[in-house]
C-alpha cells in the first residue's frame, strides 16, 4: 500500500506579526464563535498546497525545490487589509492581505510552481492571492454580521515580515486542528 503524505508549502511569517495576529483573533473570538481561527504557532502564508503526495516522492520534491528557492534574496512583505473568502457576504475563510509591493513573493510562488509542475504535479487551479488565514468558518454556519465586526480593521496594516526562507511541510488534519510539521526549510542564499 502506497503512503501518503498532505503536504503544503509556505513562506513563515515573523514573531511580531504573529503577536499582533494572535491578539487580533482573541478580540474577534467574542464576536464570532462560529469562527475556528488558526493558532498562533500554525499562521504562515501558503506559498503551494501539493495535497497527498507519495511518501516516496518527498526526497525528489525537495531536490526540485532546491535551485528555483535558495536562489532568492531575502524581501519584505506587508499584512495589510482584512477580508473572507470566497466573499465577505459568503465566507468560508476569514483572511489577512499581505501586500507584496516588488512582486517577489509572485516571483518565487511561480518559480516553486514551475519546478512542481515539471515533476508532473498539476498546476494550481486559482491564481495565486497571497494571504494569511486567520479563521475558517465551522461548517454549515453563516456569518451574515461579518463585514460589521471585520469593518473596524478594514484598511488596518499588521505588521512586516522579513522572507528569508520556504518551509516545506507535512501536515495532518486532527479533530482540534491541524498539525504541521516542517520536513524541510529552503532558506534563501540569494543577494538582496
Amino acid at each position: 500500500m502506497v503512503e501518503l503524505v498532505r503536504t503544503f508549502l509556505a513562506v513563515p511569517i515573523s514573531e511580531e506579526v504573529k503577536q499582533v495576529i494572535e491578539g487580533l483573533s482573541i478580540r474577534l473570538k467574542a464576536m464570532l464563535p462560529d469562527v475556528r481561527f488558526v493558532k498562533k504557532e500554525n499562521l504562515h502564508i501558503t506559498l503551494r498546497f501539493l495535497g497527498e503526495i507519495e511518501q516516496d516522492r518527498i526526497n525528489e520534491l525537495k531536490k526540485a525545490l532546491i535551485n528555483p528557492v535558495c536562489g532568492f534574496g531575502r524581501f519584505k512583505i506587508f499584512m495589510a487589509q482584512i477580508g473572507a473568502f470566497p466573499h465577505i457576504k459568503r465566507p468560508k475563510i476569514v483572511w489577512i492581505g499581505v501586500k507584496d509591493p516588488d512582486q517577489k513573493l509572485r516571483e518565487l510562488y511561480n518559480s516553486v510552481d514551475s519546478a512542481l509542475t515539471g515533476l508532473g504535479l498539476p498546476p494550481e487551479e486559482r491564481s495565486f492571492t497571497a494571504h494569511l488565514t486567520l479563521g475558517r468558518i465551522k461548517e454549515g454556519r453563516k456569518l451574515n454580521d461579518l463585514d460589521r465586526v471585520l469593518e473596524p480593521y478594514f484598511g488596518r496594516a499588521f505588521g512586516e515580515s522579513i522572507v528569508d526562507r520556504v518551509t516545506f511541510f507535512k501536515s495532518e488534519l486532527m479533530p482540534d486542528g491541524p498539525i504541521y510539521t516542517p520536513l524541510m526549510e529552503f532558506p534563501f542564499e540569494g543577494r538582496e
